[in-house]
């Protein structure tokens, strides 16, 4: 009897987890105002969010890569949920279809940088309890997603403190018929200038030093390696502080559940002096 007692505690238990976990994890839809349109996207809050009601949090905007949707992350990544939970941030997935998170200069309809860096962080401020501090506020994605977040972070300082690009194509100049680039910015051949200034390298040398968190991660047999290098190279030229990393490792899902808790612990460094200030506020 005390064994079959135990068990039912146990089920009971394991089932109260599982409704908490999934209620953790939402699907929402954002009406886009620039696209005329909806955008999925999935938000993972951590535990804490439920039971601490007082509290504000920092957010990431975790971007995916090409061929990817809001769903990736979430779902092919266990460290995300594991250092949501650890250092207490909300997640926040966009679906950016195959927009590289660009505005186009070539089709009117796709305003994703627009999207991103203005109506939805604007909606999840106010439909969440964010902290409404750019130093509380990072983008980070992967490969086309980290194209994206140094391209926003860049950007638009005056609203996002962090950017991290894990095996970003932060220069794609290489493949100029690849990925969907030619619809976003027209052939290659005939607008090499639109190119030039829709790369990250290339808003990048504008960057000084403490304008903006950077961190870059790839992995040595990455298609991109030479391009985040070349990167890396350019801020160190212009003093620009940032973190950067080669690993062992390819453009492959193995690798970024491997790096992002290097990602996580970056973000949390820029977010803690935040964190700290507001609970001495709320001690006074």
């Amino acid at each position: 009897m005390k064994r079959i007692f135990t068990l039912l505690l146990m089920a009971v238990f394991l089932a109260v987890c599982s409704v908490t976990s999934s209620a953790a994890v939402l699907d929402v839809v954002v009406n886009s105002t620039c696209m005329d349109k909806p955008v999925k996207v999935k938000i993972l809050l951590p535990d804490s969010y439920e039971t601490s009601p007082n509290r504000r949090f920092p957010v990431m905007y975790l971007l995916h890569g090409a061929g990817g949707n809001q769903n990736d992350w979430i779902a092919r990544s266990g460290a995300v949920k594991e250092y949501v939970n650890r250092y207490d941030f909300i997640v926040v997935c966009p679906d950016g279809k195959m927009s590289w998170y660009y505005d186009s200069p070539v089709d009117p309809k796709i305003k994703y940088e627009t999207f991103c860096s203005q109506e939805l962080i604007k909606w999840v401020d106010a439909k969440f309890r964010t902290i409404d501090d750019r130093r509380a506020r990072a983008f980070c994605g992967l490969s086309m997603g980290g194209h994206g977040a140094l391209w926003l972070a860049i950007r638009h300082k005056e609203k996002i403190g962090t950017g991290i690009a894990l095996s970003g194509g932060v220069d794609v100049r290489k493949f100029p018929k690849n990925w969907n680039l030619p619809n976003l910015l027209g052939k290659y051949e005939e607008n090499k200038e639109v190119w030039d200034k829709h790369m990250v390298i290339t808003e990048a040398a504008s960057l000084k030093n403490g304008e903006l968190a950077i961190a870059i991660d790839c992995g040595v047999n990455d298609f991109f390696s030479q391009a985040n290098r070349d990167l890396h190279e350019l801020l160190l030229k212009n003093k620009v502080a940032h973190d950067y990393q080669e690993r062992p490792g390819g453009h492959t899902w193995e690798y970024w559940n491997r790096v992002f808790p290097y990602a996580s612990v970056f973000f949390r460094s820029q977010f803690r002096p935040v964190v700290v200030e507001l609970m001495k506020q709320n001690m006074r």
